[in-house]
């Protein structure tokens, strides 16, 4: 699913700008929460409102990252460069919880970029100015990832997502409407990667919120 995200990112970007396309990425998700746990969110707590907002700020940075940069990147390349997440989640913890990888998640890593990048590079290496923002996606990724584990242990995983959710909704549609790019999907393709976006994205992130705190 994680690689998938990328393609149909892409064509929604290339159809819509990133912005908007976040806002009803995380209006629709933030909606399908309520809509199956609506007797949990009534009763959120304000410490899990706090907490959601701390890690939808890395949260909705790393998604407006992933979405500006896959106007101007292949998804073959994003998806290698945002992977690398992987490689900078356990050098932040390091710097948060000093504490040193040990060898063999220092393997792991090597081995995971390397198989990365074999199976996403295509003949052309060359870099783009997408690809940094990819990068930046990757950065913040790892932030909220680290964050999840630190604010999460003790709060409710719909809750904790739903308010990731509604912070990013509320953030791209501001950005949307400062730059004048506010626009609602017109065309079929754009509805279907939101489909799979607000899906399985929203599945996949309420997943990480729930397991997260055990690493």
């Amino acid at each position: 699913f994680f690689g998938g995200a990328f393609v149909f990112i892409r064509q929604g970007v290339l159809l819509i700008n990133p912005y908007s396309f976040l806002f009803f990425r995380c209006l629709l998700g933030s909606l399908i929460l309520f809509l199956f746990f609506y007797k949990k969110i009534v009763k959120i707590k304000a410490q899990t409102i706090r907490y959601g907002i701390y890690i939808g700020i890395p949260f909705v940075f790393s998604l407006l990252s992933l979405a500006i940069g896959l106007e101007t990147t292949t998804a073959s390349k994003s998806g290698f460069i945002g992977s690398l997440y992987v490689v900078i989640v356990p050098i932040i913890s390091m710097i948060v919880y000093r504490k040193f990888p040990s060898f063999n998640k220092i393997i792991a890593v090597i081995i995971a970029v390397l198989g990365l990048g074999i199976i996403s590079f295509e003949r052309n290496l060359s870099i783009q100015f997408g690809d940094v923002w990819v990068l930046m996606f990757a950065l913040f990724l790892a932030i909220q990832i680290v964050m999840v584990g630190k604010f999460a242990k003790k709060q409710d995983t719909i809750n904790l997502t739903f308010v990731q959710f509604v912070f990013s909704m509320l953030v791209s549609g501001f950005i949307a409407l400062i730059f004048g790019k506010f626009s609602i999907p017109q065309t079929y393709l754009v509805w279907q990667s939101l489909g799979y976006i607000v899906i399985f994205g929203t599945l996949g992130y309420a997943i990480q919120n729930k397991y997260q705190r055990y690493i």
